[in-house]
């Protein structure tokens, strides 16, 4: 990449225009071990080759971290602004874009990240209030989860702080979409599956596990079998059940459901998360492979334990589970994978930074700049970007509760209308009856009177 180091007259003025002579000439080749230095008021643009002329466009803008807000300010107030900004040139704190140039790739299972993206199937399935069911989920909708975006984290290696920060960043982006044109939504499947996504990545940042259930997810990483039945049993000591995981394979499978049942009965004293990472784990050995216990699981143990079932069952057996549904599993995995790196251009609608100015002073202009109809791609983090459901379908779908509730109670009413009406009408047609005179009756003797 080219950097040049400019103030904020002239880089107006280099967006607004293009290069002049001058920064054209000043830029010089930059690379990943050379240090960022910010300088009071200057501001650092990066280009991905040498610019040639006043056509070459940044790819990258370097602030302090105070100036951003006010810089895309003053951009997008440019009666010849390109917005949104974001949309063509990222824009990061001094900080943020050193951390970035100078991170070291670390490995990490490529399992394990996948099962972490896989638990979008469970995530869409409570969002759509269970319309959605895991065969049905789509690769659009899957990417609309918080399990994908951290799939997505990841897999391009952010610490366990960044995934944090990138968790607060999601939500906030989904309430700026779906409070567009409506009453905000909640988003009911978060507070289910952060403890699995923040057990997950602990064991990654940890060296040694320690809880039981890390030490669980370990031995089936390492296929260390002596270690994960030890796991098992201390994960399961608490629910009564001593059964050593070979006795549970050896079982039949009405023996394995019977298991499960009973650890769904069972009283217990572990926490929820290790009760439901328990839970979830016993019911992959019911039928390893497959997903087919999934609405079981999701209505006798919760949606934690349903989160923990698709875990374990994805890191057992990775083959069958991302063949599953027809290879829904390997589309998710695939897409996981697709994360940009500093010297791309963004691809993503808008920055979140920039969507925080914009939704609400210019909403339906920027419903117009997005790239696909009612969806919006944010870059929550550089590189980290996740889709939303953005304009008139967000809306829609923010208020679906209230209007499915009133819709529920305006049935309800027209069908206690039509009974009252029913009533009423059986009532006067015996009102008639009882009034019209009786031809066929015999007529009545007169009788004398006695004096």
């Amino acid at each position: 990449m080219w950097m040049a180091s400019l103030g904020k007259r002239e880089f107006l003025e280099t967006i607004a225009g293009g290069p002049s002579v001058e920064t054209i000439t000043a830029a010089s080749e930059f690379s990943s071990k050379r240090t960022l230095h910010a300088s009071q008021g200057r501001i650092a643009i990066l280009w991905r080759d040498k610019p040639e002329d006043h056509h070459s466009f940044p790819i990258l803008t370097v602030v302090e971290k105070s100036q951003i807000r006010d810089l895309l300010a003053a951009l997008n107030a440019s009666p010849k602004a390109l917005w949104p900004f974001t949309a063509f040139c990222r824009i990061m704190d001094y900080g943020q874009a050193e951390a970035y140039l100078n991170r070291v790739a670390s490995s990490r299972s490529e399992a394990l990240v996948d099962a972490v993206g896989l638990l979008s199937l469970v995530e869409v399935q409570l969002l759509s209030e269970g319309q959605i069911k895991a065969r049905q989920v789509s690769p659009a909708a899957a990417k609309r989860t918080l399990s994908f975006v951290w799939g997505r984290g990841v897999a391009s290696g952010l610490s366990l702080m960044e995934l944090e920060e990138l968790t607060s960043r999601w939500l906030e982006a989904y309430s700026l979409c779906n409070s567009l044109k409506a009453s905000e939504s909640n988003t009911p499947s978060v507070q289910y599956v952060l403890p699995v996504l923040t057990t997950v990545c602990g064991l990654i940042e940890n060296e040694l596990p320690f809880s039981p259930i890390e030490r669980l997810i370990a031995a089936i990483i390492n296929s260390d079998r002596q270690a994960k039945d030890s796991a098992w049993r201390e994960a399961s000591d608490d629910f009564a059940m001593d059964i050593s995981l070979q006795s549970i394979e050896s079982a039949s499978r009405e023996e394995r459901g019977a298991y499960l049942q009973r650890m769904f009965r069972g009283e217990h004293r572990l926490g929820i998360s290790q009760q439901g990472a328990a839970q979830g784990f016993l019911a992959t050995q019911v039928a390893p492979g497959s997903l087919e216990h999934l609405d079981i699981v999701l209505s006798q143990g919760g949606p934690e334990a349903a989160f923990w079932y698709v875990l374990f069952a994805a890191l057992q057996k990775p083959h069958a589970i991302l063949n599953a549904f027809g290879g829904l599993g390997r589309r998710i995995a695939r897409d996981l994978r697709d994360y940009e790196t500093l010297d791309q251009s963004p691809r993503a609608d808008i920055g979140l930074d920039e969507l925080r100015l914009l939704v609400r002073a210019n909403a339906d202009g920027l419903v117009s700049k997005v790239g696909h109809s009612n969806e919006i791609e944010i870059e929550l983090l550089p590189g980290i970007s996740a889709t939303f459901r953005f304009g008139r379908s967000a809306a829609v779908k923010a208020g679906s509760s209230e209007q499915g509730a009133f819709r529920l109670w305006n049935d309800r009413l027209a069908s206690d209308l039509r009974q009252i009406y029913s009533l009423i009408g059986k009532t006067l047609a015996e009102v008639e009856d009882a009034a019209e005179p009786d031809n066929n009756s015999k007529a009545k003797r007169t009788r004398r009177a006695r004096y």
